[in-house]
Parts: C-alpha cells; sequence; structure tokens
C-alpha cells in the first residue's frame, strides 16, 4: 500500500483504493476471496489510548521539529492541541477512561526528556545547527534522562562515546548533521515548491479592492496529489500577480519582520522569501498559528498551479515573531529590532489584506481519478 509522510493512514488508504481498483480484472473470480474489512484507526489505541497518544506526540515532534530552536521552545501543551486536533475521539477516550492527567503528564516529561537529548546534540553538533545554548534545568533533565552523558560528551573525545550514544540523541544528531548538509550550496536555500497543471479552481475572486485576497483551504478538502506535497492541515491559496514567475516566488526561504504604512499607521507585518509576500502578523495570528512547520501557498498563475512552502514555524520562532509584531513600536519607519529578524518591502512584494474560506468550484487531480464518472 502506497504511504507518505504527508498522508495519514486514512488517506494512505484511499489512495490506494483510487490507484489500484483496476488491477484485479471484472473476469477474475476467486471463491475464497473476502472483501477486506473497512480501516477503523482506533483500534490502535484500544489497548492502550495513553502510550498511543503519546507515541503520536512524538511523531508530531519528530515531523514538524527544525532544530534546536524548537526544542528549546518546545511546549508541551502545543503538541497536545495537535494531537486532539489531529484525532479528536482520543480526547474522547482519555476523558472517558479518566486518562487525560496521564497523557499529559507523560508529555511534559517526554518534551523534557527530548529537549534533554537535543541540547545534547546541539553540544556535539559544533556548527550552526547547535546554536542553543544550555541553561540549569535542561542541564538537570540531561543528568535525569541520560545520567552521565553531559559530563561524558563534555569531557571525553567522540571516538570513545559517539558509536554508544542513547536512540534519541543518535536520531537528531544523524537527522541535524543530513539536514546541514543541504545547506553547503546556495540553491539550498530556495523555497520548496512543486508544480500542476490545475490542483483547484477558486469559485470566488475579490476585484477592485485593495491588497490581495487569500483563500484558506482546508486538508479535508485537499485533492489527493496535494496532499502529497505538504504535511500542513491548511493552505493559502493566492492568485498571482501578472508578471510573476516560478523564479520570482521561488528565490530565497525567509521569514522576517518588515515596517508597512507611514506614520502614526506604520506597523510590523510579516515579510516571506525576502519580501515576495507579507501578511499582518496581528490581523491573521489566528490563521498562522495553524500552520505547524510551513506556510504553503499554492499561487494561481496563468495556466499553472504552484504550491510555495515557506519557512514558518511557530513553535521554533514564530510565535515571538507575532509577540514582537504586537509589542514592538514603529518609529520614524524604523523598528529598533535586530537586523537578523527584519526585512524590506518592495513594490511588487504580494500583500494579503484578507483571508477568506475557499469556495471551490471543482478539483483536477492529474491522474486517473479524473475518469471517475462520479
Amino acid at each position: 500500500m502506497p504511504n507518505d509522510l504527508n498522508l495519514s493512514p486514512i488517506e494512505a488508504l484511499e489512495l490506494n483504493d483510487t490507484e489500484y481498483a483496476d488491477d484485479i480484472g471484472p473476469n477474475v473470480v476467486e471463491d475464497d476471496y473476502e472483501p477486506p474489512m473497512p480501516y477503523d484507526y482506533r483500534q490502535q489505541w484500544a489497548e492502550n489510548p495513553v502510550e498511543w497518544a503519546l507515541s503520536y506526540a512524538a511523531d508530531l515532534i519528530r515531523r514538524f521539529e527544525c532544530g534546536p530552536d524548537f526544542y528549546s521552545s518546545l511546549d508541551p501543551a502545543i503538541i497536545e492541541h495537535w494531537v486532539f486536533e489531529d484525532y479528536p475521539e482520543v480526547r474522547e477516550t482519555l476523558r472517558y477512561d479518566g486518562a487525560l492527567d496521564a497523557f499529559s503528564v507523560g508529555l511534559v516529561r517526554r518534551c523534557r526528556m527530548l529537549q534533554a537529548a537535543a541540547m545534547l546534540v546541539s553540544v556535539i553538533v559544533k556548527g550552526p545547527v547547535g546554536a542553543a545554548r544550555p541553561d540549569g534545568s535542561v542541564i538537570a533533565a540531561c543528568n535525569e534522562f541520560f545520567p552521565g552523558w553531559w559530563s561524558t560528551v563534555m569531557t571525553k573525545a567522540e571516538w570513545a562515546w559517539l558509536a554508544m550514544l542513547p536512540g534519541p540523541i543518535a536520531e537528531l544528531r544523524v537527522k541535524w548533521l543530513e539536514r546541514e548538509s543541504f545547506r553547503a550550496h546556495d540553491s539550498g536555500h530556495r523555497v520548496a515548491s512543486s508544480r500542476s497543471s490545475g490542483w483547484l479552481c477558486l469559485d470566488t475572486i475579490d476585484e477592485g479592492q485593495s491588497g490581495v485576497t487569500a483563500y484558506l483551504l482546508e486538508r479535508e478538502a485537499f485533492p489527493v496529489h496535494l496532499k502529497f506535497c505538504t504535511q500542513e492541515r491548511c493552505a493559502l491559496a493566492v492568485h498571482a500577480p501578472a508578471g510573476a514567475t516560478i523564479e520570482s516566488l521561488t528565490g530565497w526561504n525567509r521569514v522576517a519582520l518588515a515596517v508597512y504604512g507611514d506614520g502614526n499607521k506604520a506597523s510590523l507585518v510579516l515579510s516571506f522569501g525576502f519580501g515576495t509576500l507579507s501578511l499582518s502578523a496581528t490581523d491573521h495570528e489566528e490563521v498562522l498559528l495553524k500552520f505547524r512547520n510551513r506556510l504553503p501557498v499554492i499561487y494561481l498563475l496563468e495556466g499553472e498551479q504552484l504550491l510555495v512552502e515557506y519557512e514558518w514555524n511557530p513553535i521554533a520562532f514564530g510565535r515571538e515573531y507575532l509577540r514582537l509584531a504586537k509589542e514592538t513600536r514603529v518609529m520614524d519607519g524604523i523598528a529598533k529590532l535586530p537586523p537578523r529578524l527584519t526585512d524590506r518591502l518592495h513594490e511588487d512584494t504580494i500583500r494579503i489584506e484578507r483571508i477568506r474560506p475557499a469556495q471551490l468550484q471543482k478539483f483536477r487531480d492529474t491522474g486517473d481519478d479524473e475518469s471517475i464518472p462520479f
């Protein structure tokens, strides 16, 4: 059965049915054939829902982490919200069993253990990915979950202990080193993107208004092939302005704060892709917090559609950017922020003013799905 980290088990099953429905011809008869049992993921947590939920929470952290800053800001409450957002039935099961508190306590402990592992990896990997600085509580967690390893890593040669690293530390070390290797060339800083001849068709287009309207598309409405392109639960769809090209929309992957407006009306907005796209951090905070590790934007170009995934991780830095946008005063067009956090908008910046629910006319999957007459 085909599967992908971007698909839930149910979605993978649906794709399997779509792709392989014609494998068995109409003349093939098997007397002992029994139809497959309907998939019910609730069976997976029937024996021990707490452990299942903790395992799924760890998988979410593994899937959406982006380095030391993510772990230093890791908030169990956010991960718990993600778990119940993906599987609301789990909350009801845990509440019915009187196990909600046990799950919450276990999740806090799991997050502390992963923070300790990440801190040790930050010390081991002496490079850009090891930028975090340890504090007393994290060192204490290191000694709690990985006794003796803090002093071992700090005092002994790497060859003496590298092959014996505990599993969580070894996994993060390999993952971060592999991620760092992709940054060897400038091309590694381009925005991740995918192209299609037509994933979707919007039913409504705002015209004659200032700024651009973005349309919020929920994952349940994604065409099957779009689900392979992003792990996020929703995406923004935007009609790209005339003259926009794939190169201009994917030039550089950076998110920062930028000043928009003049005089007393000046404020800080979020800038994605070195000023390619911007939107208000305060007006659209609720939507921005829906995303976990990327901001997927589907640009509707003439004759083509382009999915661009801009850098955006609320746990690692996003919530801090939102706080700075609210609290930082703009004086004479200048905001007193570190240069690494600031950006400049330009004349062709796509400025999103409004975000509305997507009204779709139809979906057009690139595959045999279109031949199905219903």
